[in-house]
């Protein structure tokens, strides 16, 4: 009877803490939500403030130009550029 009696307590005192830790998890996940709801918010406002500003500035581009040279190779040689840095220092 006395193994019974531990065997049930071990089992109650595991859940118990399980419970425990499950509570925690969902109430650090309910505030991961909540603050991942408030970055999604402000990252929207600071997106159409930067599409405001780049029509403000640009005339009404779309921006694209600006992304156009990205990933080509650079224009100038590399010997031409290593001249330039000597030539400075």
């Amino acid at each position: 009877m006395r193994w019974v009696l531990l065997w049930v307590v071990l089992v109650l005192a595991a859940g118990a803490v399980l419970g425990l830790l499950g509570r925690s998890l969902w109430r650090k996940a309910k505030a991961l939500t909540a603050e991942m709801t408030a970055a999604s918010d402000r990252m929207s406002a600071v997106a159409a403030s930067i599409s405001e500003l780049s029509q403000q500035v640009g005339g009404g581009g779309t921006g694209e130009d600006a992304w156009s040279t990205y990933g080509e190779p650079p224009r100038e040689s590399r010997g031409s550029r290593r001249a330039g840095r000597r030539r400075r220092t």
